[in-house]
């Protein structure tokens, strides 16, 4: 399944925009075409990027070397197509995941809690071709499908949407830009912790989810505004003052 690749590949490093190769019009071609991004699909499921080569790709597509270099000038060009694929079997998982019958009487905290853990699951499984994705566009040898940037945008103002049916829950001032600013600032950190990208210890999936969960859950429903905050806990605190007796009168309690 994919939810990022589930992949958030808008949010990569100097995006391009790629034209890749165009696929051919007769059937066979067209299957020969389609079986090299599978090969290297299934390659990346056990091998990381820089240890697959052009000649394990043909052979797990049962091609020749010469039908490969006919269509693509290196592997590289396979990551395109590739990050195509995955970015429509995500859309169409969310597509799955979001239907409003499922969602009338749940709140924000549990979309929330179930967005992190399609996302985490999909980025596990992807992590591979997300690393070699990050390689090809940090060192200029790839660039983002226009197709693939516009429906990661999409997808995300399609969660944007979703969780501002909760827009009663969140305290925010402005619960349409704390929604976008919370996706982002929660699910980046996210999938660089789980595709290796950032240096040091990494804690377990479980252990990044329910951080996340909290953090995004927090950010949303914590009040924004810190002198209406301050308001209330002066509030509370007089009138906890009240309630309590004060020195004269707990005196003559016990002096009775």
């Amino acid at each position: 399944m994919h939810v990022s690749p589930p992949v958030n590949w808008s949010r990569m490093p100097a995006p391009r925009v790629h034209r890749s190769p165009q696929s051919p019009r007769q059937a066979r071609s067209r299957r020969t075409y389609e079986r090299l991004p599978d090969a290297l699909d299934e390659r990346l499921k056990t091998n990381e990027w820089r240890a697959v080569t052009v000649e394990d790709i043909v052979e797990t597509a049962a091609v020749s070397v010469g039908t490969f270099y006919k269509r693509f000038a290196s592997k590289d060009e396979l990551l395109a197509p590739l990050i195509a694929r995955t970015e429509q079997r995500l859309s169409a998982r969310l597509g799955e995941l979001l239907q409003p019958a499922r969602w009338r009487d749940r709140g924000l905290r549990d979309r929330i809690d179930t967005l992190v853990d399609v996302m985490i699951e999909a980025w596990t499984a992807e992590a591979r071709l997300v690393r070699a994705a990050r390689s090809a566009l940090s060192d200029g040898r790839m660039a983002l499908p226009a197709t693939s940037i516009a429906q990661s945008r999409q997808r995300m103002q399609v969660i944007a949407d979703w969780l501002l049916e909760c827009a009663a829950e969140i305290r925010h001032p402005d619960p349409r830009a704390a929604v976008s600013i919370g996706l982002y600032f929660c699910l980046e950190p996210l999938q660089n912790a789980l595709s290796g990208a950032v240096a040091g210890t990494v804690p377990s999936a479980s252990a990044l989810a329910a951080a996340a969960q909290r953090m995004l859950y927090a950010y949303l429903v914590l009040d924004a505004n810190p002198s209406v905050a301050k308001v209330r806990a002066a509030r509370t605190g007089v009138r906890s003052a009240a309630r309590r007796p004060g020195p004269a009168a707990s005196r003559s309690r016990y002096s009775r």
